[in-house]
């Protein structure tokens, strides 16, 4: 059985996507230049998805990238937000 961290299970192992070379936890932290328990922490919060098969852990590099994006985006608009809150509103 194949699960996903976003409580999304998959009947059959060939429902995940063929064609990715998935990477190991410790692959994404390498990756991203993080520590392996801050993988987890972000797995467990739900803004990292992750595969479950079996005991293993894998991630899709491209969905991970993309979730990070995501953040990155929501980042810059906080920013901004409160910039114009610190200048009296919008220019």
């Amino acid at each position: 059985m194949v699960r996903l961290a976003m409580n999304q299970t998959f009947k059959h192992p060939k429902e995940i996507k063929t064609g990715v070379k998935y990477e190991t936890k410790l692959e994404t932290a390498r990756r991203l230049r993080v520590s392996i328990r801050t993988i987890e922490n972000w797995v467990q919060s739900g803004r990292l998805p992750m595969a479950k098969i079996g005991r293993r852990c894998l991630f899709d590099p491209e969905a991970v990238d993309q979730a990070i994006q995501g953040w990155t985006l929501n980042l810059v608009t906080a920013t901004q937000r409160s910039s114009d809150l610190l200048h009296g509103g919008a220019r």
